[in-house]
């Protein structure tokens, strides 16, 4: 399985992003053009630590310079393709068996929506779901656990050049527990 899409509306520094993905990719761009927002979003979103992310009031994307001009609504899609048609049967993903959606291409994806909304107090409201094809939400019991346990199939990791990051022994174990969860055979 992999992050086949990220679409990102109103996060951050991202107005609006769509991105098809490959299993191996790099960004390039210009500065101010949402990079390191989407790095923040897949960090934040698909973080190894137990507790779910919650959006906060800083999360809500607004016009450069027009700062009253935030945004109270914004939303991120991931969608996850097995790599292989039959692959979503495998041991590891069937705790997400209700979770997996046939397409039309012969792949199943994993359509999981994150929304957040800024209240006029400044609370925020952060709802999870998964989704099917045409952005429905699935009936199902524990969406949080199924969340976690996409996390934990597909977390995001991110290295910094910083001493912290370097000599931080439980970000070092998390790092070494994710390498071996992607690599063990299904």
């Amino acid at each position: 399985m992999h992050l086949e899409r990220v679409e990102i509306v109103g996060f951050r520094g991202i107005n609006r992003l769509s991105l098809m993905l490959e299993q191996n990719n790099v960004l390039i761009g210009e500065n101010a053009w949402g990079k390191s927002s989407l790095l923040d979003a897949l960090t934040l979103l698909l973080s190894p630590e137990f507790d779910l992310y919650h959006f906060v009031r800083e999360d809500f994307w607004f016009p450069p310079g027009d700062i009253q001009g935030r945004e109270h609504h914004l939303h991120i899609i991931l969608t996850f393709r097995e790599n292989e048609p039959g692959r979503h049967r495998v041991r590891r993903y069937r705790p997400l068996s209700s979770c997996w959606v046939p397409c039309d291409d012969g792949y199943q994806r994993v359509f999981y929506r994150l929304e957040g909304e800024l209240a006029d107090d400044d609370s925020v409201m952060t709802l999870r779901s998964f989704i099917d094809g045409e952005g429905k939400a699935l009936e199902l019991d524990d969406i949080d656990e199924l969340a976690r346990h996409l996390v934990r199939l597909m977390p995001v990791l991110r290295l910094r050049d910083g001493p912290l990051y370097a000599t931080d022994p439980q970000r070092h174990r998390s790092a070494l527990a994710a390498d071996r969860n992607y690599r063990s055979p299904a």
